[in-house]
């Protein structure tokens, strides 16, 4: 393996990181928006 491989691979682990935080931020943030209105109408 040469050292661009190796850093094309660590590349792809990075981007594949935030992907799956950007994923979890914004499922969070559904979830949020889908609970809030919930709890308006309960008070």
């Amino acid at each position: 393996m040469s050292s661009i491989e190796l850093r094309k691979g660590a590349e792809n682990q990075y981007v594949r990181q935030s992907d799956h935080n950007r994923v979890t931020l914004i499922t969070v943030a559904i979830t949020v928006n889908q609970t809030k209105p919930s709890v308006d109408t309960v008070y």
